[in-house]
């Protein structure tokens, strides 16, 4: 929010929207999700406290709906983070303006700040988190992309564990990887009903080493075989 950026003022078409429409809503919103919170709460002092930030955030709702001008900042318990003090130093640099005729981006981040300072300030209401309720709509209404989210997440690290446990147990091996390419082969044809480490210990070592190229694919398989199979030693074919 540095003051010497050319910002864009609020008497443009899409800012206006943003003084008129957006800046109220998010207001009546916090005032009527806090008044809920304030009927739900328990004890005198927090209700009465809750009561007076609601009638805080009307006063500052009047504010700006009436184009009044920005009042400075109030200290509270994180006056000395750094952007804190560069919001008020901007602030007097900027003469108090109006809300109309304040920087759309810098007005807006002015709005959350007098909003936080007033549940900053309180003794029962510090960790109330007013976009709550918004915040957990946003997230339900994401839910199916938050799920592929996270199962494409699990396999990501599940990858990569398999391949620091290959690399671990000598998966460079010839050796290891054809008697494991082979014990997967030998259950997986039907050669028996041999659980996993059975089947590796009975094929044996006789064969030509396996190609780079086949060891490839040996790595590949057997990172498949885990995602499907998990460990070894639960594998029981049926």
């Amino acid at each position: 929010m540095g003051s010497d950026a050319p910002d864009p003022a609020n008497r443009s078409k899409s800012a206006t929207t943003l003084a008129h429409e957006r800046w109220p809503i998010i207001l009546t919103g916090a005032i009527n999700d806090l008044h809920r919170s304030v009927g739900d709460a328990t004890g005198e002092d927090r209700c009465r406290e809750g009561k007076t930030i609601i009638g805080a955030l009307g006063a500052l709702k009047y504010e700006l709906q009436h184009n009044r001008r920005m009042i400075p900042l109030e200290d509270n318990d994180d006056e000395n983070e750094p952007a804190i003090a560069a919001s008020k130093q901007e602030l007097q640099q900027r003469g108090y303006p109006a809300w109309y005729d304040a920087p759309w981006v810098f007005a807006e981040c002015y709005l959350y700040r007098r909003m936080s300072t007033l549940f900053a300030k309180s003794e029962h209401w510090q960790d109330y988190e007013v976009f709550a309720p918004q915040k957990l709509a946003s997230f339900q209404s994401a839910q199916s992309a938050v799920v592929e989210l996270a199962i494409r997440d699990q396999e990501h690290r599940q990858l990569a564990a398999v391949e620091t446990r290959a690399d671990d147990e000598g998966m460079r091996s010839p050796g290891q990887a054809e008697k494991l390419l082979l014990g997967i082969a030998t259950v997986r044809d039907g050669q028996g009903s041999l659980c996993m480490p059975e089947a590796v210990d009975q094929v044996g070592y006789g064969h030509p080493p396996l190609s780079e190229k086949e060891l490839d694919a040996v790595r590949f398989l057997f990172g498949r075989w885990n995602r499907l199979g998990g460990d070894f030693s639960s594998y029981q074919r049926r």
